[in-house]
């Protein structure tokens, strides 16, 4: 998202549950605030933003002691002033101890920071000492000290020199959105992780489509186009062990869902889930309904899913459900679990966890089908989303989609016959 998008979602907000966040940045943080301001509306909340005054970012620390809202971006300088870009780079000599020893003493002083929503960007540091050896073991140091202090690290991209000497902002222009989300993301989380994970299936637990390729034509084994839902369900399985619930919710026939399930290849087997919402209501029907069955509030949810469509969908008629996409590309699958991770987050498993995970399995299996929910209704959604239908011929440059759409659409019929290219470009 560029500025100019994110300023016409500021001036077209009109949320009004408000997102109480004290932001410890202390750089410029005008620019960012715009792009902050645009991902709470996003998730239907109105900022309202505390910054600290120039000059007074470690007092405004001090003030936001014990205060839930506070979630800080912490750089190099703010724990050892001379690792500042602006101030250039120190005539004086200094131990690498005493520069340790200067940011130890930050932390002990300001450990409130300590509560795993502040962030600490790992950027390049100007090069202090004479030693290269020490120059990095300065950065990485540093980078152990704010992990041991629950802090979440971004990487250097989200630096930008020009910018900071500037217009005293640290963050890359490209970066702003990126940064802004992560702020928003962690100012909605609470201090109590979320109780339970709701996943997809098709494209998600496997590679594939059950109702299209069968259960043996799906993947999930550790090689080629399953390997990546196979390491999602490896992640799924430590999730269940440490006693989080986790359902499953898709648009198919229980019956096929079963099938692709009972493979020997999948890490996962019907007996993991708590429940498996299999049917053609509206996903946020089968949440609502699931919720009320665990008697959990929604905002305890987490839901998985590949299709953007379904996203909105649960966005738009349970927007306390925390929502995330599961990526086209392994490449990203690396951010999804940690993020995951993070919503997940358990120090220790009790036996209480491990009993109340045995009771939900054994009270809710397969759900059964739920009728119209006006909490979730379908119709509402796609009215909102002001679609338009365009009708065309089918031509050579579009004959490979139209035999696609028509056999997603014949996939449910009883005779097995499938359009190919070939028969349909007769008739062109």
């Amino acid at each position: 998202m560029n500025y100019t998008e994110a300023l016409k979602i500021t001036k077209g907000a009109s949320s009004s549950n408000p997102l109480n966040i004290a932001l410890g940045l202390s750089g410029s943080s005008h620019a960012l605030i715009t792009y902050l301001t645009a991902a709470a509306e996003l998730n239907r909340r109105k900022l309202e933003c505390e910054v600290p005054d120039i000059g007074h970012f470690h007092n405004f620390l001090i003030e936001k002691h014990g205060d839930s809202s506070l979630v800080a971006i912490l750089f190099p300088w703010d724990l050892v002033p001379a690792l500042d870009w602006r101030s250039g780079i120190p005539t004086a000599s200094m131990q690498l101890e005493v520069a340790l020893e200067k940011a130890e003493r930050f932390f002990s002083t300001f450990s409130s920071l300590s509560n795993g929503r502040s962030f600490y960007a790992d950027v390049v540091l100007p090069p202090i000492f004479g030693s290269f050896r020490e120059n990095q073991l300065m950065r990485q140091s540093l980078v152990t000290l704010a992990a041991k202090q629950e802090l979440n690290i971004l990487s250097e991209e989200i630096f930008d020199l020009s910018s900071y000497l500037r217009s005293g902002c640290p963050i890359a222009s490209d970066q702003l959105w990126v940064v802004a989300e992560k702020l928003c993301n962690s100012a909605l989380s609470t201090d109590d992780s979320k109780k339970v994970l709701i996943t997809d299936c098709d494209n998600v637990l496997w590679a594939g489509v059950v109702a299209e390729d069968l259960a043996n034509g799906i993947q999930a084994n550790p090689e080629g186009i399953g390997y990546g839902h196979f390491i999602y369900q490896t992640y799924l399985k430590q999730l269940i062990r440490s006693g989080t619930l986790v359902a499953a919710v898709t648009k198919n026939h229980p019956s096929d869902i079963k099938l692709a399930l009972s493979k020997s290849e999948m890490i996962l087997s019907e007996d993991d889930f708590i429940a498996i919402m299999a049917s053609y209501q509206a996903k946020s029907s089968q949440v609502i309904a699931l919720a009320k069955s665990l008697n959990l509030g929604l905002s305890s949810f987490v839901f998985v899913d590949d299709n953007p469509i379904e996203i909105a969908e649960i966005k738009h008629n349970i927007p306390e459900v925390k929502t995330l996409t599961y990526p086209q590309h392994e490449k990203d699958l690396p951010k999804l679990l940690s993020r995951l991770n993070r919503l997940f987050s358990k120090n220790y498993t009790t036996d209480e966890d491990l009993l109340r995970l045995k009771s939900y399995r054994t009270s809710i299996k397969f759900m059964p089908s739920l009728g119209n929910d006006p909490e979730g209704s379908i119709d509402d959604f796609l009215k909102d989303l002001n679609m338009k239908l365009t009708i065309k011929e089918k031509t050579v440059e579009t004959l490979a989609r139209t035999v696609q759409l028509l056999n997603k659409t014949n996939q449910f019929t009883c005779n097995g016959i499938r359009v190919t290219e070939e028969s349909l470009s007769e008739s062109l």
